[in-house]
Order: structure tokens, then C-alpha cells, then sequence
């Protein structure tokens, strides 16, 4: 272009060849389009969600006609909103998905460049495997192996009528871990009213509330009181706080004896019934314990007899009641959240947001990190 002295104008659209000017006509599409959110969407904390995008046209682009490919931007926004990668229908409006993974909700706002898209020229029904040769000549690797472990007492007649009988209903055998847990024989839908869907990691049953939730499930069952229609709602009779057992190989005391039995919460529970905090100069003297409970009067309430601590949940914007465990009990608490085979000796943060779903005791934190 130098030795022939071109020119491009891209403001006028102009090609310049020495004394020839030669018009540029935009036609077609440009490789890529950005994708913006439609609306206002709250992302709640290490959870997927779809929304709505709107593909950006500039002048002179149109809408691609075969599929697209929907990713990231490469002009990146937030590090902790990652853009799935997924074929979909050319539209002016399409799906997206979007995955939070910090521990807090994050909001997207209308406007915010979620992702971008490209056109695909062709999408192939199935992509070449490694055992596409094999396939033709025998089994799959994975059940020529399953074959071998398994046929030691056999006969060779008897194996290949059993390699035979495998390989006419290998589909049936998952070649990875990926095919387990899938059917398309049922169809499961949940009503969740105006609420927008979305998905959240499995969180366990706390240990000393399975045998109350199998209760109230069995219950419900029988008075007929849950239905398809009204999975959506709230029964008063379905959020009273339960007042557990807590588990005790020597005694069969509920967590009501235990707290009326220890000295410091026998008085948080009368500072509660007369409603008034008492004078500092009269807890000065104690320990940790009663000093932390009593600086948090104001978020301590007593409810059946029991001392709960008002926490506040981030992640869900709810104020939860914690009952307030004796500093006699705190290890018995912590080995079934944590020490124990089937409370999947979790982690430090995981560990402590599980004990804080329904427990508390001053210095819960240390005791966890310890």
C-alpha cells in the first residue's frame, strides 16, 4: 500500500489509490457482537443464573443467520462473574449464562456488557473419539477392561457371548462420569411463583434437625397440607423454631435442661425475663462468656425457655435465631459438624457457616480455627 501510495478514510469511507478515490460499502456482518443485560439482575452468592442479553448492532450490521457462540467478552468486566460458553439460535435477544463465585450476591445492571457473540458456520452433530476405530473392531476400552476383571471363571465360549451381549447395549454403560445422573424419561418442575429460579450448591441438613424434618415431611404427608400448587408458599406451621435434643451418650436432656443447668445462662435467662441489662460493675468479675452475652443483650431473646442471639445472614438478607450452646457442650458441637464420618470434616469457613445456621457461643470462631 506504501509503494503505491494507498490511503484508507475510514471517517469518509474512502480508498485512496493515487489519484483514484473508490468508495467503501459496508456489507454483511463483523465477527462479533456485544451482548449487554436487558434488566437488573441479582446474582445470589456461588450460584448460576440466565438472563436476558440484547446483541448491539452498529450501522450497517445485521444478525448473523446461522448459530452463534456465546462467551466472554474480551474486553473483560468483573473478575467474579464468569460467562458460560453455549451454541445458540441467532436472535436479538438471547440467553445467558452467568455464575457468581464470590460469597456475597452481586447485582448486573441494564446496560453492563455480559458477553459477546460469534457466528458459527457450522456445528457438528458428534466430534471424532478415540475409540471410534476400536468401536468398529470390539468394545470400548473402559468395558474391554470391565470384561477382563470379570470373566475369570468363564469359559471362551461363554466370554465372547458375554462380549457380544455387552456390545450390543454398550449405550447403556456410562463412558464417563458426566453421563451418570441424567434421563430424559422424567421431567421435574418447581414452582417458584414470581421468584426468578436459579442454582446454589446442596447445603446438609444440620445432624440434630434430620430426624424433626423427617417428622414434619411425614406429617405433612398424611394431613395432605403440601401440594403442586402451593410449593411456593409459607405455612406458619412449617417455620416454628424446634426446640432438639442435643445428643448425649450418658443422658437424654434437650438443650432447654442443658442451658437451665449452666450457671451463666441460668442468669442471660433472667437478665431476659425481667427485660433490663444489669450494671457492668455487677458482671465485671465474670468470665468471657457471661461479659460477651451480656454486650449483646439488645440481639439475645428468650423464646420457649430457650436463649437465642439474633445473626443476620448476609448471603440470604435474613435475620436467623442461633441457640446459644453452653460452653460444655461446644465440643460435643463441633465434633458432630465436623469431626464426625458423616459430617464431611469440611473446612474452616465452611465448617463455621454451618454451626452458625443454629448454634452460637462466645469465641465460636476460635474454636473452629483451633
Amino acid at each position: 500500500m506504501k509503494k503505491n501510495k494507498c490511503l484508507v478514510d475510514v471517517s469518509e469511507n474512502i480508498f485512496h489509490i493515487d489519484n483514484l478515490s473508490v468508495p467503501l460499502i459496508f456489507q454483511g456482518t463483523l465477527g462479533c457482537f456485544r451482548v449487554v443485560s436487558t434488566e437488573s439482575v441479582t446474582i445470589p452468592a456461588r450460584s448460576e443464573i440466565v438472563v436476558s442479553g440484547k446483541v448491539c448492532l452498529t450501522e450497517g450490521q445485521t444478525l448473523p443467520t446461522n448459530d452463534v457462540l456465546v462467551e466472554a467478552s474480551e474486553n473483560k468486566g468483573k473478575d467474579y462473574i464468569l460467562t458460560a460458553r453455549s451454541l445458540v439460535k441467532s436472535n436479538d435477544s438471547i440467553p445467558v449464562r452467568l455464575m457468581n463465585v464470590e460469597n456475597e450476591a452481586k447485582t448486573i445492571f441494564p446496560g453492563t456488557t455480559i458477553a459477546q457473540m460469534c457466528e458459527i458456520s457450522h456445528v457438528a452433530k458428534s466430534l471424532p473419539s478415540q475409540n471410534d476405530g476400536q468401536n468398529k473392531k470390539g468394545l470400548r476400552s473402559d468395558l474391554h477392561d470391565l470384561l477382563n476383571r470379570t470373566s475369570d471363571k468363564l469359559s471362551r465360549s461363554e466370554k465372547q457371548k458375554v462380549k457380544s451381549l455387552v456390545q450390543e447395549y454398550e449405550s447403556l454403560f456410562a463412558e464417563t462420569d458426566s453421563d451418570l445422573g441424567k434421563t430424559s424419561l422424567v421431567k421435574h418442575e418447581i414452582e417458584t411463583g414470581n421468584a426468578r429460579p436459579f442454582k446454589e450448591p446442596p447445603r446438609r441438613t444440620p445432624f440434630h434437625l434430620s430426624k424433626v424434618v423427617n417428622d414434619n415431611i411425614d406429617k405433612m404427608l398424611e394431613n395432605k397440607s403440601k401440594t403442586s400448587s402451593d410449593c411456593h408458599k409459607t405455612e406458619e406451621s412449617q417455620v416454628k423454631i424446634v426446640t432438639s435434643q442435643m445428643p448425649d451418650h450418658d443422658t437424654d436432656w434437650t438443650l432447654t435442661d442443658k442451658q437451665s443447668n449452666d450457671p451463666d445462662l441460668k442468669l442471660v435467662k433472667q437478665w431476659l425475663t425481667d427485660g433490663q441489662r444489669p450494671q457492668y460493675n455487677e458482671v465485671s468479675g465474670k468470665g468471657f462468656f457471661i461479659r460477651s452475652l451480656w454486650s449483646q443483650f439488645n440481639s439475645l431473646e428468650l423464646q420457649d425457655d430457650l436463649v437465642f442471639r439474633h445473626f443476620y445472614d448476609n448471603e440470604r438478607k435474613v435475620v436467623k435465631l442461633q441457640a446459644v450452646i453452653p460452653l460444655s457442650e461446644r465440643k460435643q458441637v463441633l465434633h458432630f459438624c465436623h469431626d464426625a464420618k458423616y459430617a464431611g470434616h469440611l473446612g474452616m469457613r465452611k465448617t463455621l457457616e454451618k454451626i452458625r445456621q443454629s448454634f452460637y457461643w462466645p469465641g465460636l470462631q476460635a474454636d473452629v480455627r483451633a
